[in-house]
């Protein structure tokens, strides 16, 4: 025998059995056993995760009606698997729990502006000199037709103030005008004021002087 034949017993033996009439089936057994183990290897691998998904190694998250939502990674099965997390449906951060704000407690509706009031016309003061009222004390339907046609009271009590120029040989309010007012819209303070123009007052001591006429209303 050659020293290479020593060193490959295994060919030798093939060559041996080659040589005999059933060599060729002992061949195909031998080959069917060499092959065997790689087929049960890979098969075992995949029923030692049964039940084995194809499209998803790792499991999948469903909806509920054999619909895929979505596969998992290799890490989130470890995880799942040891407790460490639940599986998410969506990796977007759920939304903070709002609890329902209690409705704003209503505002009390406004009291209905007074319908009734009382007019006192005066006092009158003159910036020199002294004066009186005249016949300003005498519209006072006029004075309440203004407010009431252009707003009302605003307020339980209200007041104007109208300057005005009188010339004695006169004696009537030229150029009044509003001073201030409270209580009743701008619009109800002019129309006042133009009443009271170019309407009699008591003849001033001074040949001329700027006076004051104060109007109040209270409601009833």
């Amino acid at each position: 025998m050659r020293p290479v034949d020593l060193l490959n017993p295994t060919k030798n033996a093939l060559k041996a059995l080659a040589a005999r009439p059933w060599a060729p089936l002992l061949g195909l057994a031998l080959a069917a056993t060499t092959l065997v183990p790689a087929h049960v290897q890979g098969q075992s691998e995949r029923e030692s995760r049964y039940p084995y998904d194809p499209a998803c190694p790792w499991g999948r998250l469903a909806n509920g009606k054999g619909m895929i939502h979505r596969c998992l990674s290799e890490d989130e099965a470890k995880r799942i698997a040891s407790g460490a997390i639940a599986p998410t449906t969506s990796s977007a951060p759920s939304a903070p729990a709002v609890n329902p704000a209690a409705p704003p407690t209503p505002e009390p509706a406004p009291a209905a502006p007074p319908k009734d009031f009382t007019i006192t016309v005066g006092p009158i003061r003159a910036a020199e000199g002294d004066i009186t009222i005249g016949k300003l004390g005498k519209p006072l339907d006029r004075y309440k037709a203004c407010v009431v046609e252009n707003g009302g009271l605003e307020a339980a009590r209200a007041k104007v103030v109208v300057s005005f120029l009188v010339q004695a040989e006169r004696s009537r309010a030229e150029g009044a005008e509003v001073v201030r007012s409270s209580g009743i819209s701008k619009k109800a303070a002019a129309c006042i004021a133009d009443v009271i123009d170019r309407r009699q007052v008591g003849t001033p001591t001074q040949p001329t002087t700027g006076a004051e006429l104060t109007i109040e209303l209270i409601a009833k």
